[in-house]
């Protein structure tokens, strides 16, 4: 218990990517959930501004994340994956 209760009293960073059509609702269920649990801070992006970020600038986006998996970007017509 003493690990749950140190793990939510950290800073839990949500770095999240959704449509334009779905980013309003994102933005606003985020401001919900950071009024309820302060430990927590949201970065959202739509899915055309991850497209334009610089590489690195994408890196360090998501290696600040608490949680991550695999990332993939469009290069042309083909997808790389990201090493975080």
């Amino acid at each position: 218990m003493m690990i749950l209760s140190f793990f939510l009293a950290s800073l839990i960073n949500v770095f999240v990517v959704e449509s334009p059509s779905y980013a309003k609702e994102m933005v606003a269920a985020a401001h919900e959930l950071t009024a309820q649990h302060p430990e927590l801070h949201f970065t959202i992006r739509t899915t055309e501004q991850v497209m334009e970020m610089q590489t690195a600038d994408l890196r360090q986006s998501l290696a600040q994340a608490s949680v991550r998996d695999r990332v993939y970007r469009r290069r042309g017509s083909e997808y790389i994956q990201l090493t975080l």
